[in-house]
């Protein structure tokens, strides 16, 4: 087993005194859980008849049971579940021996290789696996095993970007503003030669920004391209390669080019015609067009609510 390097992490309270009873009083929150249970696992705490294995592995599902192997496995030092506690799901049962093999070679023995998939379905769950892991166990403190999955995923993710013609992001980026943001770095990046891959596309997807969504125009793609395995899937813990093999994170990325951008423009700025619209609605309130306007952009956690327990640093309240 091992123990905790460093850091308070975000759960406390009653599940040091009963986690039976935190099990019982999170019954749906299964991220919140498997995060308990694993920090329990990483502190080297007896199971006292908590049922690991049940809740890590036998009731997860598909991505949530491999992201939990993931952490397990590094925890450990190696050591796999029993047989029987990794449920019945005819597709577990079919890529388990293969994907716990990758995952244990990858992690734990430092044998590097792609993952036993073919298509771009498989290589974005496996994206999706190792992103969930490493936040499981960022959150529990392990950070120094959180650093081995980032290093397996950036290997495996370049290998795939320089197998194919193309880079390629998923629709994901254009969901929200801020991901279109992300996207406008990282094609701001490699237009300067800052990252070592092709011009970046994106495939076509909601997006509720259709002026922000028509500058982007020339880099949408409505499928993937012939001769393309893989496409990027959006994570705040994204990495990407940069010349001379440095790999940067995606908020190291979008500080540069927001350096970059403020050396000869705004970051982003209004159109002349929507600008004068707006003052002219000033003056209707009898507000001068010269007077500093202070805007606050404020997430209220109704937002993302199936997400509000865990993405609540983001949100606030104005009252």
């Amino acid at each position: 087993m091992r123990s905790v390097e460093s850091g308070e992490t975000e759960l406390g309270g009653v599940e040091g005194r009963d986690p039976r009873a935190a099990i019982v009083a999170n019954l749906g929150r299964d991220k919140y859980i498997a995060r308990m249970l694993l920090q329990r696992l990483l502190r080297g705490e007896p199971e006292a008849g908590i049922g690991f294995h049940r809740y890590l592995f036998r009731t997860a599902d598909v991505i949530n049971l491999f992201a939990n192997l993931a952490c397990h496995l590094l925890i450990t030092g190696g050591a796999l579940p029993p047989r029987d506690m990794i449920g019945t799901l005819d597709r577990v049962r079919q890529i388990y021996d293969p994907v716990a093999g990758w995952l244990r070679d990858g992690l734990v023995a430092g044998k590097a290789s792609l993952p036993p998939v073919n298509d771009p379905k498989g290589i974005v769950f496996v994206s999706v696996v190792l992103d969930t892991a490493e936040a499981h166990l960022s959150s529990i403190g392990a950070h120094d095993l959180a650093v081995r999955v980032a290093s397996l995923r950036v290997k495996v993710e370049v290998s795939l970007l320089r197998s194919g013609p193309d880079w390629i992001l998923s629709s994901t980026y254009l969901r929200h503003v801020g991901h279109l943001v992300y996207m406008a770095a990282l094609i701001e990046l490699q237009r300067r030669d800052l990252i070592a891959a092709p011009p970046p596309r994106v495939l076509n997807g909601p997006c509720p920004n259709a002026a922000l969504l028509s500058l982007l125009a020339p880099s949408i793609e409505r499928e993937i391209p012939a001769g393309n395995r893989y496409v990027e899937l959006i994570s705040a813990r994204k990495r990407h390669l940069r010349h001379g093999g440095r790999v940067t994170t995606m908020s190291e990325s979008v500080s540069e080019a927001a350096t970059l951008w403020a050396q000869d423009r705004p970051f982003a700025a209004l159109p002349d015609e929507l600008r004068r619209r707006g003052e002219a609605a000033l003056v209707e309130l009898g507000i001068a067009p010269e007077i500093p306007i202070v805007t606050l952009h404020v997430r209220d956690a109704a937002y993302n609510r199936h997400i509000a327990w865990d993405m609540a640093l983001r949100d606030g309240r104005i009252d």
